[in-house]
């Protein structure tokens, strides 16, 4: 009886063989294992250039890697960020219809430019505060909105890859 993969939230003890067809896309989210996820991705994008840029022979037979950047938050703070002070006068319960900075964005750009291709790079998420799930939550989507943004080009980028390179 063959026995299939069981996914699992957490891949530490896990093995998940793959192979050059597969697409595996990274993110680090917001909440506070951030800077541990871009630390580590950081290092692996690093080790698969530096794999690519010495030519070694299995780097052909890896999988495609690409990072999605993350989204935007829209709470009524200066930069629409969580943990920021509130707008005087502002609902916490409420989400900013357009916010003036996208943080971890930027921050995923710095950090991973050049080492790894992004999706969601052309997707304007900083006016689309009124997609958020509102009563408190500005940070997550509803659907139908930014999700179905965020799968369209998903799709797009890989019906595109796959004719290109796969």
């Amino acid at each position: 009886k063959k026995e299939h993969y069981k996914a699992r939230y957490s891949f530490n003890q896990d093995l998940l063989p793959m192979k050059k067809r597969d697409v595996v896309i990274l993110a680090a989210g917001h909440h506070k294992e951030r800077s541990s996820y871009i630390s580590s991705y950081k290092h692996f994008f690093q080790c698969i250039n530096d794999e690519k840029l010495n030519g070694t022979k299995a780097f052909k037979e890896w999988p495609h890697f690409f990072y999605q950047l993350s989204s935007v938050e829209s709470f009524w703070t200066e930069d629409g960020m969580y943990d920021s002070p509130l707008i005087p006068g502002k609902d916490m319960m409420s989400c900013r219809p357009t916010v003036p900075s996208d943080v971890h964005r930027q921050e995923e750009r710095e950090e991973f430019d050049g080492l790894v291709p992004f999706i969601a790079d052309d997707v304007d998420v900083k006016k689309l505060g009124e997609y958020h799930v509102e009563h408190g939550d500005c940070l997550h989507w509803i659907q139908p909105g930014v999700p179905d943004l965020y799968a369209a080009q998903l799709a797009d980028f890989l019906i595109t890859i796959t004719e290109r390179t796969l």
